[in-house]
């Protein structure tokens, strides 16, 4: 289908590419006669720029500066946000350790128990 069948408002010149080979500014006489016969909608331009610029906003929003913002709104005062972030880094450094203490303890008992298995070879594996 050419353009102008799909588009019938418009008047234009196709051109091949051979054509556009030979004229190399010929593109840009066809430019110069191109005329749109319709009228654009009402506030068609104010529209364009508002989905230009919602696009633009939603593609530099990041991660990082979403949580900058939530940051920004829930603790306003850099000295609460810091006072914040000393007790969450301090407790998880805490639970880390317990977690820690726990899993060698565990890899401990299980050192223990191979150990005396080694030493007695008859010593039952307890389930």
């Amino acid at each position: 289908m050419q353009v102008a069948e799909r588009f019938p408002t418009c008047q234009h010149s196709v051109m091949s590419d051979s054509q556009s080979e030979q004229k190399p500014d010929a593109f840009e006489r066809a430019l110069a006669r191109w005329r749109v016969n319709n009228p654009l909608p009402p506030r068609f331009q104010e529209q364009v720029w508002r989905k230009i610029e919602g696009a633009q906003a939603r593609r530099r929003i990041g991660l990082g500066q979403l949580l900058r913002d939530w940051l920004k709104t829930i603790m306003p005062r850099p000295a609460v946000a810091g006072s914040y972030f000393a007790v969450v880094l301090v407790a998880g450094l805490l639970v880390g350790t317990w977690q820690a203490q726990e899993h060698n303890a565990r890899a401990e008992q299980t050192l223990a128990r191979k150990y005396v298995q080694s030493v007695d070879p008859y010593q039952a594996p307890r389930l």
